[in-house]
């Protein structure tokens, strides 16, 4: 069966209601999870606390799974297609901070700039022109020398996985090699500042995380984010941060 790719299958796949309920305690609840999350949160977070005019638009916010933990914004704008992912979101954030907006990311035009502009588990999911045009997107609404952060899975240590076992991936994943992220990105108009790989032991913080799945989570996600102040291994996915 082929993955989910195509720009309204991928809508479709979001708006169903049972996903949009169980996403964040299905991914991100895990100790593997919760580290890749706190990884996310914290690169945000350190970004808009150097920010002059704290405002930020995220992309495909989701649920705010992210967008729930931002602190010090004075101003944000999460943009996204689902309205069941938005009736989440709207009882987790706070709305006299967030607008929140029903909105095609294809398509969005806000008719704003921002300082920063972020957006997890989507651009991953696109192909080569859905992506271009995200990127058109994101560089409409980033003021000169903004920030632009996603999420990016590198191509050598997550391809052995999905080949190994594909059914576990319904939803197509861009996979990218180190020089042909930066690549496509400085080709789009963005300076990759920083590459902050997660998950460099993935193979032992797998059965760590498996063990601590659904009992002593805390020490799960303790021992598997000490694994991480360990160098040397290539990372299972980036946090990309990129200036314009």
């Amino acid at each position: 069966m082929q993955p989910v790719h195509e720009r309204e299958e991928l809508k479709r796949y979001y708006q169903d209601e049972k996903l949009a309920s169980a996403y964040v305690d299905e991914r991100f609840l895990t100790p593997r999870g919760a580290v890749i999350h706190r990884t996310q949160v914290d690169v945000i977070n350190d970004l808009v606390a150097g920010l002059a005019d704290p405002r930020a638009l995220e992309i495909a916010p989701g649920p705010a799974r992210v967008t729930r933990e931002i602190r010090g914004l004075v101003g944000g704008v999460a943009a996204d297609a689902s309205p069941q992912m938005l009736a989440i979101a709207a009882r987790a954030v706070d709305t006299k901070t967030w607008n929140l907006v029903e909105a095609d990311a294809y398509e969005l035009d806000l008719g704003q700039k921002f300082p920063l502009v972020y957006s997890f588990r989507f651009i991953r999911h696109l192909e080569q022109e859905p992506r271009r045009r995200i990127y058109d997107v994101v560089a409409n609404h980033l003021e000169p020398g903004g920030w632009f952060v996603f999420d990016a899975p590198n191509e050598v240590v997550e391809a052995p996985i999905r080949k190994a076992k594909p059914e576990a991936f319904p939803v197509y994943d861009k996979l990218w090699k180190r020089d042909e992220l930066i690549g496509e990105l400085e080709g789009a108009g963005f300076e990759v500042v920083r590459l902050v790989g997660v998950m460099r032991w993935h193979g032992v913080q797998r059965v760590v995380s498996k063990a601590f799945e659904h009992t002593l989570r805390s020490v799960g996600t303790s021992l598997v984010g000490a694994l991480e102040k360990v160098p040397g291994r290539e990372p299972l996915e980036w946090t990309v941060v990129c200036r314009r």
